[in-house]
């Protein structure tokens, strides 16, 4: 597990560690962050997303023991939560990049 987590962490700050080299601006600066924080949570997303199904099948899987059931809403219940951040933070993003006139590389559209 060590072992996985200090990967994870290397492949997060080489890249971003080679473009902070290159921020000599506030601009540049904030474009940097924001593409780390796209790909940050792009993996937060997918996290959220995946402890949602689990409370569902968590709570389907126990239909006779209400602790468990109780265990599989409360899974369902704080990945909703966790969602709603994440979309928040995206709208937070989109005021930053309107803001300083950024263009970010990973920020998810919808649409043209």
């Amino acid at each position: 597990m060590k072992k996985i987590f200090s990967f994870l962490a290397l492949a997060f700050i080489i890249p971003w560690n080679a473009s902070a080299q290159a921020a000599t601006d506030l601009r540049s600066l904030l474009q940097v962050f924001i593409n780390l924080l796209g790909v940050l949570m792009t993996v937060l997303y997918a996290a959220a997303f995946v402890a949602f199904f689990w409370g569902i099948v968590q709570y389907i899987l126990n239909t006779d023991n209400p602790t468990e059931r109780q265990k599989g809403t409360q899974w369902m219940i704080w990945s909703v939560v966790a969602l709603f951040v994440m979309v928040s933070l995206w709208g937070i993003v989109g005021i930053l990049i309107r803001t300083f006139g950024l263009t970010p590389q990973v920020i998810p559209q919808l649409g043209t």
